[in-house]
């Protein structure tokens, strides 16, 4: 997936450019010297290259648009709980990253993983299961009261003798 500069003096219509890439401008050197090129760019990134310029082509990522996984509160706000994005980085150490991937991350604390296409569908399967989980839970929440309160039943497991 190697992302090739083309100069911006090379007629733009003479590359083959992959399937799932088109062609794009970055703008690469120093802020005092920048160079339009084309580069290969994955059809889900939306980051505009010519406007984010960095010093080589070595340094170009890819991402696409961010999603959130958000929990409501009580107060009406939200809290953001996780995120994901797909990306690419031609050149970067880790192949995992080299490819295009799923980035997972924990909003709270920046952590994330790299995750291929099967561990993201698989991701995205546990995601369901814990969904219909949840559901399930809040229905449970709906029971009518009943004048107990929960802080006041004990579970079987804590009585004396045998359930």
């Amino acid at each position: 997936m190697a992302n090739h500069a083309i100069s911006a003096s090379m007629d733009a219509a003479s590359p083959i450019v992959k399937p799932g890439f088109r062609l794009v401008p970055a703008t690469i050197g120093r802020p005092e010297a920048p160079r339009r090129v084309w580069i290969e760019c994955p059809t889900f990134c939306t980051v505009n290259h010519a406007a984010d310029r960095q010093i080589a082509v070595e340094d170009v990522w890819h991402s696409g648009d961010m999603t959130s996984l958000e929990v409501p509160a009580a107060d009406g706000n939200v809290e953001l709980l996780a995120l994901a994005r797909m990306g690419l980085d031609d050149y970067s150490t880790d192949p995992a990253v080299r490819a295009p991937h799923l980035f997972v991350e924990d909003a709270g604390t920046g952590e994330g993983a790299y995750l291929d296409a099967d561990a993201a569908e698989q991701f995205a399967d546990n995601l369901v299961a814990f969904a219909a989980k949840v559901r399930e839970m809040a229905r449970a929440c709906r029971i009518p009261k009943t004048g107990v309160t929960l802080a006041k039943v004990t579970p079987l497991h804590t009585r004396g003798g045998a359930a």
